[in-house]
């Protein structure tokens, strides 16, 4: 699938991950009493303050994903908490959503380390403003003739790098 010649596959990826770690995020405060329950059975140390641990970053990382926003290492941290639901209550105690939407989740986060945000995110977005701003700085500290007006000094054999840049494609 594809947009102008942009691949939107990352987007679908990070939008359907978003939504359900929102959802279970928000459950963790929600319904605190039941997820605290389950944290109880689990072998973890202070089981209340995991449930809430694990509930802000299923949230923040929820909302990072939905916005493409620090993608690669937000989609570390959440597959190190479904890595960590995977053996903890799925292996452990053989739960169900554990076994099948944790390690599915766990794939997706593997894509979304490796792929990056896609084309429509905020990672997208800096990373072309941070080139813009890079590339300015290069062209008004170069000495681009085209740049700063036919006035401007230039050693002899210059090699005229950011001028080059400036040409399209």
């Amino acid at each position: 699938m594809s947009a102008g010649g942009r691949s939107l596959w990352p987007v679908g990826v990070r939008g359907a991950a978003a939504i359900v770690f929102l959802i279970f995020g928000v459950s963790k405060f929600v319904n605190h009493a039941a997820e605290l329950a389950s944290f109880r059975h689990y072998p973890v140390p202070a089981p209340g303050t995991l449930v809430y641990a694990v509930g802000v970053i299923e949230i923040s990382g929820g909302l990072l994903l939905a916005i493409g926003l620090l993608t690669r290492l937000t989609a570390l941290a959440l597959a190190a908490d479904m890595l960590g639901a995977i053996v903890v209550s799925g292996l452990a105690r053989w739960e169900l959503v554990s076994l099948t939407l944790a390690p599915v989740l766990l794939a997706a986060m593997i894509i979304l380390i490796w792929f990056g945000a896609g084309d429509w995110s905020l990672d997208r977005h800096l990373a072309a403003n941070m080139s813009r701003r890079c590339a300015a700085f290069l062209l008004i500290f170069s000495g681009c003739p085209s740049f700063l007006g036919s006035a401007a000094p230039r050693a002899p054999g210059h090699a005229d790098l950011a001028c080059e840049l400036r040409k399209p494609y």
